[in-house]
C-alpha cells in the first residue's frame, strides 16, 4: 500500500501540492480571463444604465453616466473575480495523456470477507434445518394435526412456515375447503424430501 506524505500547517497556512508533471497556469488562465469578463460585465451594465439614463431621466446625462457606471463596474467585476478566483490564480494545467500526468490515484476498495468458521457454522445449521425439516414431512406422512406436530417439538411457527411451503409446492392440499379440517401430504416424504434436497 502506497504511503502518503503527512503536512502539518496551522489554521492560517494554505498548502497547495502540485500533483507531479504538472504546471502553473499560464499569465492567459491568470489575467486575460478575468480582465475579459470584467470588462464584457462593466459594458453591459454601461450599456444598461446609459440607456436607462437615456430613456427616463435626460440624454445629455446618458454618456457621463454610462462611462460612470461602465467604470464602477468594472473595478467591481474585476474585484469580485480576483476574490472568487483566487484558486484560478494559482490553478494548475494538467495535460491529459504522455509522461508527465501523474498516476492515477489508488481505488479504496471495500472488501467483504466471510470467515471459513462462519462458513462453516452456516452450513452445519442449514444442514440441522433440512435434517429437521425432512423429520416434519416424515411426521406428517401418518397425521398433520397441530397439537400432534408441536408434541414432537415443532414450533408453530415452524409448522405454519413449512405447511405454506408445502402447500404452496402443491405437496400438500387443504383436506377440505374448511381449513379448520387439516391439510394432507399429495405425496410421499420420501418423495418430497428428494425433491426439496
Amino acid at each position: 500500500m502506497a504511503r502518503y506524505r503527512q503536512l502539518e500547517y496551522s489554521d492560517t497556512a494554505t498548502v497547495n501540492i502540485a500533483p507531479a508533471g504538472a504546471e502553473v497556469a499560464g499569465f492567459a488562465a491568470q489575467v486575460l480571463t478575468p480582465l475579459c469578463q470584467s470588462l464584457i460585465s462593466a459594458g453591459a451594465l454601461g450599456l444598461l444604465a446609459g440607456g436607462a439614463c437615456w430613456a427616463f431621466i435626460a440624454p445629455a446625462f446618458a454618456l457621463p453616466l454610462a462611462v460612470g457606471v461602465a467604470g464602477v463596474a468594472f473595478c467591481g467585476a474585476w474585484l469580485m473575480l480576483l476574490d472568487d478566483a483566487r484558486s484560478l490564480l494559482r490553478s494548475v494545467n494538467i495535460m491529459p495523456g504522455g509522461s508527465s500526468s501523474p498516476p492515477a490515484p489508488p481505488r479504496e476498495r471495500l472488501l467483504l470477507v466471510n470467515p471459513p468458521s462462519a462458513q462453516q457454522t452456516a452450513r452445519a445449521q442449514e444442514a440441522a434445518r433440512r435434517s429437521r425439516f425432512a423429520d416434519f414431512v416424515r411426521a406428517c406422512a401418518t397425521d398433520t394435526s397441530q397439537r400432534r406436530l408441536e408434541s414432537l417439538g415443532y414450533s408453530r411457527q415452524e409448522i405454519a412456515e413449512w405447511r405454506d411451503t408445502l402447500l404452496r409446492l402443491r405437496l400438500a392440499a387443504w383436506r377440505s375447503r374448511d381449513p379448520r379440517r387439516g391439510w394432507e401430504l399429495t405425496a410421499s416424504p420420501d418423495a418430497i424430501i428428494a425433491r426439496l434436497a
